[in-house]
Order: C-alpha cells, then sequence, then structure tokens
C-alpha cells in the first residue's frame, strides 16, 4: 500500500515537470505567446480568471483534507480503505492545483501584459509545497481524525 503513496508523489512531480517543461519552451519562444486579444475587456476576465483560479483552488486544496464532508473517513474506516481515501484525496488536491496552473500559465502567456497571473503562479507554488502528499502527512492525518472522531463520540 505504501506503493500507492510513493505513486501519487512520481505524479505529483510528473505534472509539475510538464508545467515546467511549459514555462521553459514558451520562455524560449517554441511555444506561442501573446495570443489572447490585448482588449482592457480581455484582461478584465483574465484576471479574475487568474484571482478566482488562485484563491479558490489553493483554499480548497489546502483545507481538502480536513473538510468534514472529505477527512471524516480518515478516522471512522480500517487503515486500507482510510489509505485509499487519502489517495484519492492528495489526487483531487494535485489535480486542482494543476488545474489554477494551467489557468494561470495560459492567462499569463496568453496575454503578455497581465501581471496578475505571475502573482497567482507564486501563490500555487508556495501552496503545493504544503500538498505534497506522503506517508507521514497520511499517518498523523488518520490520528487527528481518529481522535476527532473519539472526542464526538464521548
Amino acid at each position: 500500500m505504501k506503493s500507492t503513496i510513493r505513486t501519487q508523489r512520481i505524479l505529483y512531480f510528473i505534472l509539475w515537470a510538464v508545467i515546467l517543461l511549459w514555462v521553459t519552451l514558451a520562455e524560449c519562444d517554441i511555444l506561442p505567446t501573446a495570443f489572447l486579444p490585448d482588449t482592457p475587456e480581455a484582461a478584465y476576465w483574465g484576471s479574475m480568471a487568474v484571482i478566482i483560479a488562485t484563491l479558490g483552488g489553493t483554499f480548497f486544496a489546502l483545507r481538502l483534507m480536513v473538510m468534514k464532508p472529505f477527512g471524516h473517513h480518515m478516522g471512522h474506516s480500517d487503515e486500507s480503505t482510510a489509505r485509499q481515501h487519502y489517495i484519492r484525496l492528495a489526487a483531487g488536491r494535485t489535480l486542482i492545483l494543476t488545474i489554477a496552473a494551467i489557468c494561470n500559465l495560459l492567462v499569463y502567456y496568453g496575454m503578455a501584459t497581465d501581471t496578475s497571473a505571475t502573482y497567482g503562479l507564486l501563490i500555487i507554488a508556495i501552496a503545493t509545497l504544503f500538498c505534497l502528499p506522503g506517508e507521514q502527512e497520511f499517518q498523523s492525518m488518520r490520528q487527528r481524525h481518529s481522535a476527532d472522531s473519539n472526542h464526538s463520540a464521548s
């Protein structure tokens, strides 16, 4: 079962390697840039998409494991079921942050004049440091949720 968490970690690094490859190719002018219209309306909607994707994606990804509808299975089930639940949540968290990063990259490279995507990418990059899946995180979450379920049962 530990290999599935390891697989989740590998997937996490592969997704970010693909994003870094995209950035490298765009910075070397291999991929097209400035492909979105340079109008005030496009800049407004691009900035709004960046803000919503960054703040919504970061908040949801960081809080996903402790939200009651998602995290309560960690303490109420056996370790194998809890581990499978953790793996699904970790994959969802990685996917959420990846979608937010791609949205920011599309706006950043699509509009050469928009700076809000730069700050959004920085926020997402910092958030990913707290979302690295691992065995230690699984064990601490399992203990926290089992302690919460014991306190609520009394």
